[in-house]
């Protein structure tokens, strides 16, 4: 599937193909995801969003089955992009009071935990949460 790449510290590119729903993402640390029956509105309301992080997190990834399709090695062009994104693009985490101070939920990649599955992240932010 052709993805676009997309100006954010948590997304490296996007792809989507209509005839299955299915809503591809690359991440900074390589990994490659498909998320399945996910709407053409979803996708185009990402790819038009002030932040696409933001986006993904809230509207996407607790919301739709994934699989993940493997690992695909970041350019050094794109690497470079990503660590520019990270202090150019405060919009994923500050100066966002438009929606009552809404928090975006942390990403194992900001906590250099990108090692972990989604779900021992999902684990292990739960067990922080419950301290």
């Amino acid at each position: 599937m052709k993805r676009t790449s997309v100006y954010s510290s948590n997304l490296v590119s996007v792809g989507y193909d209509l005839s299955s729903q299915i809503l591809e993402i690359q991440f900074p640390d390589g990994s490659v995801y498909q998320y399945n029956r996910v709407p053409q509105e979803i996708y185009i309301n990402l790819m038009n969003a002030d932040s696409h992080g933001q986006y993904f997190y809230a509207m996407i990834r607790n919301s739709y089955q994934y699989r993940i399709i493997g690992y695909e090695a970041i350019s050094e062009e794109e690497r470079i992009q990503i660590n520019q994104n990270q202090y150019n693009d405060s919009s994923d985490y500050e100066n966002n009071n438009d929606d009552n101070d809404y928090d975006p939920p942390l990403s194992k990649y900001d906590l250099g935990m990108d090692d972990m599955s989604d779900y021992e992240f999902d684990t292990w932010l739960e067990d922080e949460s419950s301290d």
